[in-house]
């Protein structure tokens, strides 16, 4: 059985205190006579307002795919998922590295698989067919992988050598790259997670 001491007991106590204070000031708020208005102006449902939050697929001001468009972005994808999945598994290589939980051959061993994908994907992406519209995206997405790349090889350096400038280097190319695929995705995939 939990048995709570007179302090922690407390702490609850006020914690629990705080949470219906507050939840007693939401429910006693009244509105200002603006929100009044404006909710009168407009008679909206719960239900309205909600699914105004989130609405899946496209927003008002995105056009449509053609076809064509769409068959890129569907093959492109199938590239994508596997460089951002490898660009995770190079950073954590380089913080197991900084956290001394690899040694300078570990890093090279985890480092060339990643290294390889980079190489396919680059070699993929220049065999899909890219619509006239998109051809300044692909190319975005194709400095990305090779900022990826660059990184890796960076990063495999470490094995040679053991400067940790391998890993600054590789850093600032990951920076990049990251950034590089969010814009793409931003046009491409807007439902896509987007880490932190």
């Amino acid at each position: 059985m939990l048995k709570l001491s007179t302090r922690n007991f407390l702490i609850a106590l006020a914690l629990f205190a705080v949470v219906i204070l507050a939840a007693s000031a939401l429910n006693n708020r009244k509105p200002a006579p603006a929100d009044i208005a404006a909710d009168a102006a407009q008679p909206t449902s719960v239900a309205t307002k909600i699914n105004a939050m989130y609405t899946p697929g496209l927003s008002p001001d995105r056009r449509a795919f053609s076809a064509a468009e769409e068959a890129y972005s569907v093959n492109l994808w199938r590239i994508h998922d596997k460089v951002k999945t490898s660009s995770v598994q190079l950073s954590f290589a380089g913080l197991s590295y900084k956290l001394k939980e690899l040694d300078r051959a570990g890093v090279k061993a985890k480092i060339e698989p990643q290294a390889e994908i980079y190489r396919n994907a680059l070699h993929d992406l220049g065999l899909l067919f890219v619509p006239e519209s998109l051809k300044e995206l692909h190319q975005t997405y194709v400095k990305a992988v090779n900022f990826y790349a660059d990184a890796s090889q960076d990063m495999i350096k470490i094995a040679a050598d053991g400067d940790e400038q391998h890993l600054l280097d590789a850093h600032g190319k990951t920076n990049q790259a990251g950034t590089l695929l969010l814009k793409v995705g931003a046009e491409l995939w807007p439902g896509e997670f987007k880490p932190n």
